[in-house]
């Protein structure tokens, strides 16, 4: 069988993701809530974000943020993924060390190793 496949530069996201977030996502919402009235987005300027204006509701203006602001003035970029991965990687290295501290595991593990042909540690 054949898997259609599209390649992009930025493979996670591209216009096509940026369109459709703004008609199935944005402008539905600023409809329902505010009405047909005129809306401010604000985008990274980023390849991604490069739009046909005129396939964009006309009520709809967007501002495009310096080069190189994201990247510098985002919370996540300033540290707070690497912490959230380091916590993520800390708690299970803590679940599995409590699994080998729970009875019996430890001797299992030493089992294991004598039939392997590894030599204890003291």
């Amino acid at each position: 069988t054949s898997l259609a496949i599209s390649f992009y530069a930025n493979a996670w996201f591209h216009r096509d993701v940026t369109l459709w977030w703004i008609f199935t996502v944005f402008w539905p919402h600023h409809l329902s809530s505010l009405g047909d009235v005129q809306a401010l987005l604000l985008l990274a300027n980023c390849t991604a974000h490069d739009l046909d204006r005129s396939k964009l509701p006309a009520k709809l203006i967007i501002f495009f943020l310096p080069p190189n602001m994201t990247s510098n003035h985002q919370s996540p970029d300033m540290g707070m993924i690497t912490s959230l991965k380091v916590g993520y990687k800390m708690r299970l290295l803590e679940k599995l060390l409590a699994i080998f501290d729970e009875e019996g595991a430890t001797k299992l593990l030493v089992k294991q190793q004598n039939a392997q042909g590894r030599p204890q540690r003291s």
